[in-house]
């Protein structure tokens, strides 16, 4: 049993509700299940009553995904109660067409916080024409109304970066996220060493760049900007960074842990990626699930992860990807085949090769 409480033990940072799945597959979730709107999305009163308990974890900001929220009707209704409840809101999109300036304008006017673009460009690469062309036209109308612009692309290259660098100043991004692939749920399988240069890359362009970095389904870019900035340290002479410090900067938020996921039927998980059920918003106490459920109890308890994840000597700042440790292994709690890093000390395939276990994925091949 753990002897020191977590950050986010009591509540997470944020809460990301599936308001719908009428509109395509949800921008932020890699195992979504596009279906047209279904009878048994929550009713307006039903999600009303959910944020009312959801004030209970403080203001942890609440992320309007989908499908496409702005296919409900009282959308506008529902971020007013996000407002008087005092709760930051974010809302997904990936169609300029059903939010244009004048829409953004209200739902600012009623207490949107931020637009999350989230993009999966059939162009290629992680920000093509068609994203580019999306990104300034929501830039755009985000800009005329106030309202914060978030980006989410695929995983760049590292030469893609400087280009994407540029649009997103050009947009004027607050916020960039590049999402990584979950295997046998949809996406590709990542190559670990790919996956590394990619981090590291990021870690370098987050030093000038005006906008946050920061990934999904990646927390060991946070083991990366560490190591980075610790190099950076001990080159100049100064201190050596403290992981406290780099939690300022990135909280070391990761599935069940510093989040929580509503599907549009009010199934309450760890995370949009990781399709683990742990009740329902109609039958259980949300704050409760969250706090006291074994499956997330479990999750926020980093001294339980196998492998060299348990005995990484980051496993608190990281923790790896707990949806991609269960994809390929069928185990919530094993090393994330994505990080190539080995715990000081072992030598590498202390846990058996990496790719012994991406090829337990079904249908991957190398």
């Amino acid at each position: 049993m753990r002897s020191v409480p977590r950050a986010f033990d009591a509540a997470p940072a944020e809460i990301v509700w599936e308001t719908t799945r009428a509109g395509g597959p949800a921008p932020l979730d890699p195992v979504a299940d596009p279906r047209p709107r279904e009878p048994g999305e929550l009713s307006t009163i039903e999600a009303m009553l959910m944020m009312n308990r959801l004030r209970a974890f403080g203001r942890p900001r609440l992320v309007l995904s989908g499908g496409d929220p702005t296919l409900r009707a009282d959308l506008v209704g529902i971020v007013d109660h996000a407002r008087r409840l005092d709760l930051p809101t974010a809302l997904v999109t990936a169609d300029s067409d059903r939010l244009d300036g004048e829409r953004l304008a209200r739902l600012h006017e009623t207490g949107l916080g931020a637009v999350i673009v989230a993009m999966a460009d059939p162009d290629g690469g992680s920000l093509g024409p068609a994203g580019r062309r999306l990104l300034r036209e929501i830039g755009a109308a985000a800009s005329a109304s106030g309202i914060a612009l978030e980006a989410v692309t695929a995983a760049p290259e590292p030469a893609e970066l400087q280009a994407l660098r540029a649009i997103l100043l050009e947009v004027g991004a607050r916020r960039w996220w590049a999402r990584f692939p979950i295997p046998c749920t949809g996406g590709k399988t990542p190559d670990p060493g790919t996956v590394e240069e990619t981090l590291v890359a990021m870690a370098g362009l987050s030093r000038d760049a005006p906008f946050g970095v920061a990934t999904r389904a990646a927390p060991h870019y946070r083991r990366v900007l560490l190591q980075r900035r610790r190099g950076d340290r001990e080159r100049s002479g100064t201190a050596e960074l403290s992981i406290h410090e780099l939690h300022g900067a990135s909280p070391p938020i990761n599935d069940g842990d510093g989040t929580l996921f509503v599907g549009h039927a009010g199934e309450i998980r760890p995370s949009a990626s990781l399709p683990m059920t742990a009740g329902n918003v109609r039958t259980h106490d949300v704050v409760e699930t969250y706090r006291s459920d074994p499956v997330f109890l479990a999750l926020r308890d980093r001294d339980r992860l196998k492998g060299k994840c348990g005995r990484c000597e980051y496993r608190t700042v990281c923790g790896g990807s707990r949806a991609r440790a269960r994809a390929l292994t069928g185990d919530v709690l094993a090393p994330d085949p994505a990080c190539p890093h080995r715990p000081t000390g072992e030598a590498d395939g202390a846990d058996g090769p990496v790719q012994d276990r991406l090829a337990a994925c079904s249908g991957w091949k190398g």
